[in-house]
């Protein structure tokens, strides 16, 4: 389910003080490792939810480019919609 790896990388990703896409990497690394997941299972759905799309060049590059806030607001809204669908589904 991609609903707590987004959930994590948000909040990682909203703590970086010093925006670089060396510490978005670290984030994106910090919760794949924290999950005890590979990082397609945080990288993927963060891609999505960020881009809107399933392929962009790097993703930490990418997300630091678009932005700590427009990212952070990206991932809620993806999450927004997933638990939206999944209260459909119940």
């Amino acid at each position: 389910m991609a609903r707590q790896p987004l959930e994590v990388v948000r909040d990682k990703l909203a703590a970086i003080g010093d925006w670089t896409a060396e510490n978005v990497h670290h984030a994106i690394q910090a919760t794949a490792d924290e999950l005890e997941v590979g990082m397609g299972k945080v990288g993927m759905p963060l891609r999505v939810a960020v881009t809107g799309a399933g392929q962009s060049p790097a993703l930490d590059v990418t997300v630091h480019a678009i932005g700590k806030s427009r990212s952070v607001e990206r991932i809620n809204k993806a999450l927004a919609f997933i638990a939206e669908r999944e209260g459909q589904a119940s």
